[in-house]
């Protein structure tokens, strides 16, 4: 969930900035303006509280998190296994390249 959909969200409903910031529990209406604006990352947990306070489903909340990480674990898995490739291919080496390549083949299909 973006800061666009964090104004979006809010819009939708009859609720204020202040009414949200004091669901939340911040004190200043400010954080939550500046959160829907994108001048500052609302953290997870405040990410989760829009969630349940507008009834939306966790996975859409985690779905851009999770895209994210899983971007980040191919671009490793790939350098990691360069890596393995260009040391001396023992028993348990190969072992490891295979078990980093089924995890890349299944996280890209």
């Amino acid at each position: 969930m973006n800061h666009q959909n964090l104004r979006a969200v809010r819009k939708k409903s009859p609720l204020k900035q202040s009414d949200i910031s004091f669901l939340i529990g911040v004190s200043e209406d400010a954080r939550v303006s500046h959160w829907e604006r994108g001048r500052r990352n609302p953290s997870m947990e405040i990410k989760l509280l829009y969630h349940i306070i507008f009834g939306l489903p966790v996975d859409s909340l985690l779905s851009e998190v999770a895209m994210s990480a899983n971007n980040e674990i191919i671009a490793r898995l790939k350098s990691r296994i360069v890596q393995l490739e260009s040391t001396t291919k023992d028993a348990r080496t190969l072992n490891r390249i295979e078990f980093l390549q089924n995890v890349l083949i299944r996280l890209t299909t």
